[in-house]
Formats: C-alpha cells, structure tokens, sequence
C-alpha cells in the first residue's frame, strides 16, 4: 500500500516492530517507490494492513492502497506526501523535499545498490547530483555511496576495468593492454586472465605466468590442479591408516603426497603423529624429512629453470636471457630464436619487440 511514511520517532517504530511480530509478515517502507510494502500469507497480510490503517488514522493520516492514483497534495514531499519540513532543493531539476526523507532515501539507495539514484519525483527522475549527497549525507554515508557506486560501475562494465586484487589495494585497472601494471601497488597483471604475472601459484609444477602465454600457461596449472587433486584423495585415503595405527602404510602413502604435491600441508601434520609413536618411528619420519628437504630443492631449482628459462626449440636445453634483445642463440646447436614466441628468428626485423 502507499501510505504517509512515518517520521522517525521511538513509538512509531515500536509499532512498525510489533506489526511484523504480531503478524508474521515483512512489513518495510520502500521509499524509491513511496509505498509500505507487507509480505506474508494472504490473511496475514489483510490483518497486518488493518492494523496499519488503523494506526494511522490514529495519528491523523491515512493510507492508499496501490490502486490509488492520488499520492500526496500539490506541493507535498513525494516520499511522506506532508508538506516539506527543513527543505531541501534538488540542486539538478529543484525539486523540494524534507531533508530528513531526502537523507533517508538516498541511504536506502546505497543500501540497496540502486543507482543511479534520481529524483523521487515519479515525473521527474532527473539524477541526485554529487553536491546533493555531501549537503545531505555525513562523510561515512557518502564514502559507502563512492565504493558502492564505482563497484557497480566497474561490474558493469567488466570487458573495461577490473580491480587490483593484491592486498590491500583497491585501484581500478583498465584492460587498455593484454599486460597492465597497477599504478598502486605496481603489480604487473594479465588482462586476460585477470593474474599477478610474476606470482608463482602454490601448486606442483606451477610457475608465473610471466614468459608464458595465456594458453599454454593455463593448460600447465590445471595439469598442476589435477596432480593436486590427486595428492589431496591420497592423503584422504591415508588418514584412516594413522587411526588405526598402520604407521608402515601411512609413512608410505604420505610420502606418495609429497613426491606429488610439496605444498600439502597434510604431510607435515602426519610425520608429527608418526615420529612421536616411538624411536623407530621418529628416526624413519627424519630419514624421509631428510628426502623431503633435498625433494623441496630439487623442486625449487625446477620452479627456477621453468620461471627464468625457456627450452631451445631444436635441442630442448634450457636457455637463460639476463638481458639485452630478444634474438637467442643456443650455445650447444646455435639455433637462432626469438625469446618471446619461442620461433625461428627468420621473419623477425625487431630486436626488441616480437613480430607474432
């Protein structure tokens, strides 16, 4: 129903309260659309809309139900439908309303992510200009409208911009290049695939995207996912063996996890329990700790040659580039490439900037 949207007073919303209580329904005043609107089963609602009838007659005002086309007197606020109280001009199109319905609007309006917010005049609509908010809202309410409002401009518009998403920071990044540094935080992202180029994944096998393209960078992580995957169902299956004791087949199945995924955290819990099972136990849980440690370098020098170097595409050995163009050489069979799509250099007329 539309209706007089009551001042906020202690009684007033008491009884607001006590409808919703007494009746069962949801009972909330929408002041976008200038109505009290009541949800709830059909004779839950006939009872509640009595019981505000009658509780606005009391208080000297009346209700009109949604067939009613006659909202409010000419001149009337178009949220409460009283002549306007501490007025408030619409700095765009100059319509008047209480400040205090104006505030209350324009917070349920950020609430409600609801913009662009307009004038609430239903034959009006022009915008609520930005000198609107700061003359009626306080500095947190207009901060929360900022956020809310770039949010939802950055959501809609998701092949332009997207947000920084490293800690801490909360720029704005523009998809103007397929790689975009944040202006921020200095970051260095992937358009295309909305990722930190220089962050290693804590994956098996994961390395930056940096030197990769999308393609083949995104087959290597999920082929990193799925071995993942598989370390985590084995340590699953594992937990079991250390309930019931099996430490011979739990030390066996843990390393299994390790060997697949250093990054497990399960392994280390387990070695825990096992090495505290007694002396034989501890020194089989050091030896292995021991394979991990030189385990966890090998994999490291791998993540290494994988970030910092590329294979020759004739003879496959790694090939390291510190600086200078993108024309390499291989030491071991002197195949000419270029260090960026990994071709033959023949086609190639820029050092420093690749031809594909």
């Amino acid at each position: 129903m539309y209706g007089s949207l009551l001042r906020k007073d202690s009684h007033k919303e008491s009884f607001i309260n006590m409808l919703r209580l007494n009746t069962g329904t949801q009972t909330e005043i929408l002041f976008d659309q200038q109505m009290i609107r009541i949800d709830g089963a059909l004779e839950d609602v006939r009872r509640a809309s009595d019981d505000l009838d009658k509780f606005l007659t009391s208080q000297g005002k009346s209700a009109h139900h949604h067939d009613h086309q006659a909202l409010g007197n000419p001149g009337s606020c178009p949220i409460c439908f009283e002549l306007p109280t501490n007025q408030y001009v619409l700095n765009y199109c100059g319509h008047i309303a209480c400040r205090y319905c104006l505030t209350e609007y324009l917070n349920y309006s950020v609430r409600n992510s609801e913009f662009p917010i307009k004038c609430p005049f239903r034959d009006c609509r022009l915008p609520v200009l930005h000198s609107d908010w700061t003359g009626l809202l306080n500095e947190a309410e207009c901060e929360s409208l900022y956020e809310i409002s770039l949010s939802r401009f950055v959501e809609q518009r998701p092949n332009e911009y997207f947000w920084c998403s490293s800690s801490g920071c909360k720029q704005i990044i523009e998809r103007s290049a397929s790689q975009v540094q944040c202006p921020s935080c200095s970051v260095v992202w992937c358009t295309k695939c909305q990722i930190n180029m220089d962050e290693v994944p804590l994956l098996p096998g994961a390395t930056a995207h940096k030197g990769f393209s999308c393609s083949v960078w995104n087959e290597q992580i999920e082929k990193s996912r799925d071995i993942a995957v598989k370390a985590s169902e084995i340590a699953k299956n594992a937990w079991p063996l250390i309930e019931t004791q099996d430490w011979e087949g739990a030390l066996k199945a843990f390393s299994q996890v390790y060997d697949l995924n250093p990054y497990n955290t399960d392994v280390v819990k387990a070695l825990e329990i096992i090495s505290s099972c007694g002396k034989e136990w501890e020194q089989k849980c050091v030896h292995l700790k021991m394979q991990m440690s030189e385990k966890k370098y090998e994999f490291a020098n791998m993540e290494w040659l994988l970030e910092h170097t590329k294979p020759c595409p004739s003879c496959k050995i790694p090939i390291e580039k510190n600086a200078g163009c993108n024309h390499m050489s291989c030491s071991r069979c002197s195949t000419q490439f270029c260090w960026v799509c990994s071709k033959p250099w023949s086609g190639h007329d820029n050092y420093f900037a690749c031809n594909n």
